[in-house]
């Protein structure tokens, strides 16, 4: 085997182990300390908005008067918007943007509970 297909997969097994011991080392740390957050999730509205808007290539976005708008109604963290549906978070940002953010927010989310906005 030409030795440039066995670094390849060498290299593909190492990132499938970096990424186990990587979720491992995060369950372990969950059971020994409960408060832990993980910071490579969004942990406040602010990284979260910024986040969907780096994904929609808008870097410039300024994100800050959507943060002020869910702020107003006590959206102060990113569990509060769990669960919450697109046409809900479009009331505090674009459409577009509140497409992205459920997206981000239903990939760190176990289970998917739809509330109301009303």
């Amino acid at each position: 085997m030409p030795i440039h297909i066995i670094r390849d997969e060498l290299k593909g097994r190492a990132k499938i182990r970096a990424e186990t011991l990587r979720k491992k080392a995060y369950h372990q740390r969950r059971k020994l300390d409960p408060g832990f957050r993980d910071e490579t999730n969004a942990s406040s509205i602010t990284t979260l908005l910024r986040t969907a808007a780096i994904n929609l290539d808008r870097n410039d976005l300024d994100v800050t008067i959507y943060e002020e708008r869910l702020e107003e109604d006590l959206f102060n963290d990113p569990v509060h918007l769990k669960g919450r549906s697109v046409e809900c978070l479009s009331r505090y940002m674009p459409l577009r943007l509140a497409e992205e953010v459920y997206r981000l927010l239903l990939d760190t989310t176990e289970e998917e509970v739809q509330y109301d906005c009303s």
